[in-house]
């Protein structure tokens, strides 16, 4: 009996060692890093999933392709899509296909809407949105729901993009897009406080921070408008200041001006004056000249000479020789009282 007793514990030990325990029952194998796989069923969890793919590195060109050709039968909804963006810091090629796929998406989806990358988020996303408003408004749910994941899909790629986008203007460009057509704006009021009366807290958390936003927005519009409205009034103060001394420049211009002719005409005046006074002090040293060439020439040398030769005559004829000296004398005396009179 003891032997037999002893054989059934070694065969159950034996059996024991042979069964996997529920523990490693339980246990899956790692995803396989692929979007394939991803993509595939059973969907691997998001932070697995992102490991895998991390440790290989990324996505073979082949597997990008497939993934995209094949994603209108495989995540029709784009609900698989848009776990994406969950994940905790993704690998590089997780967020390459995030990229790839969204711009994929909108250019297959939005045929004939321009959306210039360069320009503002809100007004990128306003036009995704409008592109998006009758797939947003679909009857059907699938339809429905893959304009919506798509919608938050652009609005994550775009906002990391530009993670300093105006939050504010983004909303009131979505307004229109996400409310049905025929909705009349002017009960939005009213809805809003529906819309308190029914949330829980986290909704009314959110809205009341909307809410903060477009207040700041507000007081910070009227702070830019008051002192834009202060520069106005220093610029127009300033700008009268100027105008005020401009008109003092012109008129002291004008004043300049006028002084300038009154002393051109003046130095024309004395220019002409010098050149007459030149002219008739040139005809007056000419006259003078002749006349003291005819008094000398004519005169003094005639009564001197006739004085001289009185004086060497024998006996000399003192008599006449003296009267020839005092007529050239007179003569003297009557041209030096002659150029008195001209100069004075």
């Amino acid at each position: 009996m003891a032997d037999e007793t002893d054989s059934r514990g070694e065969a159950a030990a034996a059996d024991a060692q042979k069964t996997p325990s529920p523990q490693d029952m339980a246990t899956p194998p790692p995803p396989k890093p692929t979007l394939a796989a991803y993509y595939g069923e059973p969907t691997p969890k998001v932070a697995e999933w992102a490991k895998a793919v991390r440790a290989a590195g990324g996505f073979t060109a082949a597997d990008t392709e497939e993934a995209l050709q094949q994603l209108g039968a495989r995540d029709p909804d784009l609900r698989k899509t848009l776990a994406l963006t969950g994940a905790a810091n993704p690998p590089p090629a997780l967020r390459r296909w995030l990229g790839d796929v969204t711009r994929h998406l909108l250019a297959d989806r939005l045929k004939g809407v321009s959306i210039d990358p360069q320009s503002p988020a809100h007004e990128q996303v306003g036009r995704i949105a409008l592109g998006l408003a009758p797939g947003l408004r679909d009857k059907d749910r699938t339809v429905r729901s893959a304009a919506e994941n798509l919608l938050r899909l652009a609005i994550r790629r775009i906002t990391d993009a530009k993670p300093d986008f105006s939050a504010g203007e983004m909303l009131a460009l979505l307004f229109a897009p996400l409310r049905e057509p025929e909705a009349d704006t002017r009960i939005a009021p009213a809805d809003l406080r529906g819309r308190i009366q029914e949330a829980g807290i986290a909704q009314l958390r959110d809205l009341s921070l909307v809410q903060a936003a477009a207040l700041d927005r507000i007081l910070g519009a009227e702070r830019a408008r008051a002192e834009a409205q202060d520069r106005s009034s220093a610029l127009d103060t300033a700008l009268a200041v100027e105008r005020d001394r401009v008109r003092e420049l012109r008129e002291k211009l004008v004043a300049v001006e006028a002084r300038a002719e009154t002393l051109e005409a003046e130095v024309g005046r004395l220019t002409q004056a010098m050149a007459d006074n030149r002219q008739i002090g040139a005809h007056g040293t000419a006259e003078l000249l002749a006349r003291m060439r005819t008094l000398l020439a004519g005169r003094i040398d005639t009564l001197l000479a006739d004085a001289a030769d009185a004086l060497e005559i024998e006996p000399p004829a003192l008599k006449v020789a003296k009267h020839r000296i005092q007529s050239g004398r007179g003569v003297i005396k009557e041209e030096i009282e002659w150029l008195d009179e001209s100069s004075g």
